[in-house]
């Protein structure tokens, strides 16, 4: 019986041994591994991407590839661009990764777009200034009323007809198509992009 214990505690330190000894050589690999660094397209955009006066990195994007950054290992450059040039910069192959955008069908052939959004925007419905029969505390006021909707932007249709479901509302939606042009929202101005 003492050499049974004798055995099973040799076993079990040595065990503990080769244990720490590989823990030890596969943290020193993991360290002398080269990192992979992906260039990321980062336009000034309030709430997705924007860099603070301290030149750090902030918003939905950042914390988005920090999280995917957690389970490989990867590291980013970002690279300041704006809207107008970024998706034409995207092709010449200036960057590896760019996040925010709206999917666009047509654009597959250039862009592997997610299976995934990374979230969703804030949706508004804008009055002209001198119509007074809309008031933003009586929704019933809306009923009758047109609503212009972009018609790619499938998913804020969907929430709108949600809205005025729930609210019990009767409004008629007018459908824009954009066939040449990408419009490209920022919080300072409204950019256009020829395709």
């Amino acid at each position: 019986m003492n050499l049974l214990l004798r055995y099973v505690g040799h076993g079990i330190t040595i065990s503990l041994l080769v244990f720490i000894m590989l823990a030890f050589h596969l943290s020193a690999l993991a360290r002398t591994s080269e990192k992979r660094v992906l260039r990321v397209a980062f336009p000034q955009v309030v709430g997705m991407s924007w860099t603070a006066e301290d030149g750090s990195r902030h918003g939905m994007l950042v914390d988005y590839l920090n999280e995917i950054a957690k389970y490989t290992g990867w590291e980013y450059e970002y690279i300041d661009t704006n809207g107008q040039a970024m998706l034409n910069e995207f092709i010449a192959g200036q960057y590896e990764l760019m996040g925010g955008n709206y999917y666009i069908p047509g654009l597959e052939k250039y862009y592997a777009y997610p299976d995934y959004n990374m979230g969703y925007s804030c949706s508004l419905l804008l009055a002209r200034s001198d119509d007074r029969t809309i008031h933003s505390y009586d929704l019933e006021s809306m009923n009758g009323k047109t609503i212009g909707v972009y018609e790619n932007a499938k998913e804020n249709i969907r929430r709108l007809k949600e809205f005025l479901a729930i609210n019990g509302l009767d409004c008629k939606l007018r459908y824009y198509f954009l066939k040449i042009n990408v419009i490209y929202l920022s919080a300072t101005c409204v950019h256009v992009l020829q395709i």
